[in-house]
This record gives structure tokens, sequence and C-alpha cells, in this order.
């Protein structure tokens, strides 16, 4: 019978290992089997992590890490199911063939809500799952990012997240509507994955806003150091240890919302002079500063001493562009507050052919 104690649901067991590599498998009753499997998958998860984010570690390893970690997920998903199908009664197997299966079903919706309706043959709900409600979603959110400006683009993806997770819980749960057998349980392992995935969600988000981020490079601001395009990791845990040459990801003044890359020429403290067209620290001549008078005549309209200088206040910091000639930086608007910093990059990782860790010098072009 189909609730014999025996037989188990091949789908359940591909569905569990879609979200935690090696749960089907203990499932299904081999448990150091799943155990493994899992070993092995956190293993590859952790050592992804630490050579993308590690400034020894390398991009391709990452690559080839991530393809394990991929490949093993395929593995457990498919032993998994194969697994209980071989250990279920060839009657149990027969009846649950004869009508579609609400866990294929629900093993769908894992991959994208509303797939699972579609096979259920609920077009509206599919649709409603699928395209409308996430569609509709996406432009409420484009439409308070950048025609109301009230939610930043990085909260925006984490609502939207959260929006793709209730949608997944709701069609997971619409996979039994009219269903005759009992799946409460099923029903309960499902939502708890769910918030599984929610709070592992949190944990990521958590680890983007304190320790470190990946961001794109979107102008030409930091050239040739940094390229427009380029893809680059961002340390946020020492965002208060700041060095000179350092280049820092920061929220400029006039647009709190957006998020800036330059490199960090004056830390609290420093004394800032002009001579003879000429910009100093600490009585020291950086060539890297701008050199034409109209730089100069910038500084000190921006600080109005004359050539007599200025102290960079404490918390705050001065910041230029390695490509100068287009970098609208604390020339133009002052120095930067502690406060808005968000973090430190160390290194290029994206595109391989430029993967370069970033040191925290000061050009002298």
């Amino acid at each position: 019978m189909r609730n014999h104690q025996k037989n188990k649901e091949p789908w359940l067991a591909a569905a569990l290992s879609l979200n935690i590599v090696g749960l089907g498998q203990m499932y299904a009753g081999n448990f150091w089997r799943g155990f493994s499997l899992l070993f092995l998958w956190v293993t590859f998860i952790v050592l992804a992590l630490y050579q993308l984010f590690n400034i020894h570690g390398k991009t391709i390893y990452a690559l080839i890490f991530l393809f394990l970690i991929v490949l093993i997920m395929l593995i457990s998903i498919i032993d998994a199911w194969k697994i209980v199908r071989k250990q279920n009664d060839l009657e149990f197997e027969k009846i649950r063939k004869t009508t579609r299966d609400p866990l294929l079903a629900v093993f769908l919706n894992l991959l994208w809500p509303g797939a699972g309706q579609f096979y259920l043959k609920n077009w509206l709900l599919g649709l409603l799952f699928a395209v409308i409600l996430p569609t509709l979603g996406g432009g409420i959110f484009i439409w308070l990012i950048y025609f109301k400006n009230t939610i930043t683009l990085s909260d925006a993806k984490l609502h939207y997240g959260f929006l793709g997770y209730l949608l997944q819980i709701i069609s997971i749960i619409c996979c039994f509507i009219n269903v005759k057998r009992k799946y409460k349980s099923i029903i309960l392992i499902f939502t708890f994955l769910a918030v599984y995935n929610i709070g592992l969600e949190q944990l990521t988000h958590y680890f983007k806003i304190n320790y470190a981020e990946l961001f794109k490079m979107s102008s030409e601001v930091m050239m040739p150091t940094i390229n427009k395009d380029d893809r680059v990791i961002c340390l946020k845990y020492n965002k208060n240890e700041i060095k000179h040459g350092d280049v820092i990801v920061f929220k400029p003044l006039e647009y709190p919302k957006s998020l800036y890359m330059m490199r960090c020429v004056g830390i609290p403290n420093d004394r800032l002079t002009t001579s003879n067209n000429k910009i100093f620290i600490n009585n020291r001549f950086i060539s890297y500063f701008p050199t034409n008078i109209y730089d100069s005549i910038l500084l000190n309209q921006i600080f109005k001493t004359g050539n007599k200088g200025i102290t960079v206040p404490t918390n705050h910091y001065f910041m230029i562009g390695d490509n100068k000639s287009s970098s609208f930086d604390s020339r133009y608007w002052g120095f930067l507050p502690s406060s808005n910093i968000q973090g430190r990059i160390t290194k290029i990782y994206w595109p391989l052919s430029r993967e370069n860790v970033l040191t925290n010098y000061i050009p002298n072009n």
C-alpha cells in the first residue's frame, strides 16, 4: 500500500538532496552514504569560498570546486531517487505511477515556483506563481529603486529573494490540493526546508554586510588599476583599519544610495597643503595628486585655506580615483566620513586574465 512503512517517496528523497546534499540518502535509510556526500559537499563549499575570498586563492580553483559542488549535488539527487525506487515494492511503484505525483510537482517547484503546477496541469496557478507574481514583484522593486528612490538595489534583491521563497512555500502547499492521500508530514518537511532556505539567505546577507561582498566596477574612475566591468572582492570586517593607498568601497556624500570605488590618499590627522600648484601630504609631495593649477585652486576652494593647508578631520578620509581626469572625488566634495565606508577592495577575481591582488600603494602616474 501507498503508506506502508517500508515504502518511501523517491521524489521526496530527490527534493531533500536538492536542498541539502546527502539528506535524501539519509531519508532512504543509508545514513553513512548520505553523510559522506554531505561531508564532501560542505568541504568543497569551504574550499571554494577560501579560493575566492582569500588574497592567495585563485578564481580558477574556486570555479573547479564550484563544478564539484554542483556535480555532487546532481549525483546525490539521482542516487537518492534510485535508492528509494529500488527499495520500494513493485506494487507501490505501480500505484505511484497511476497518477501525477505531487512530490514530483514539489521537486519542480523547488527549481522554479509554478513549474509543479504546470506539471499537475493547474495552468492558472502555474502562470500566477511562475510569471505574474514574480513580474509584478520585480516591477514594484524597480519602481521603488529608480523612480521613488526609497530602497537600495541590495535591499531590493534581499526582499525579492524573500518573495521567491514565499511563492515557493505557497506553490508547494498548493501541490497537495485535491490530493486524496495524506501528506501532512511531508508538507511539514518542505515547510521546514523553505524556512531553512530563508535562514540561509539571511546568513548570506549577514556575511555580505559584515564580512565580504562581490562588486562589479561600473565606471572608469579607477583605471588602469581596475577597469570598467572588472569584478572585485570587498572585505568589510576590517573597514576601520584603512591605510594610505587602500582602494575603498564607499557611499558618496551626494549620492548615498550609490557605491563608489576610489583610493585613500589621506587618513585622519594627515596634513594637506598646496605649494607651487602641487599638493603635499604631511609635507611630502605625492606625485599621484594632480599638479596643475586648476586642481590646486579647486582644493583651496573646497577647504578655503589658501596655501596654509588643512588637517584631515578625525574619522574622515581623502579619496581620489586612479583615473584622475574622470574622477569625481575628494577634490570636489571634500573629506569622506568613515561611516560611509563599506569596505576595502583586496583583489580582482574576474575576468581571469585580470585576476590580481590589490596592494595599498599610491601609483605615481
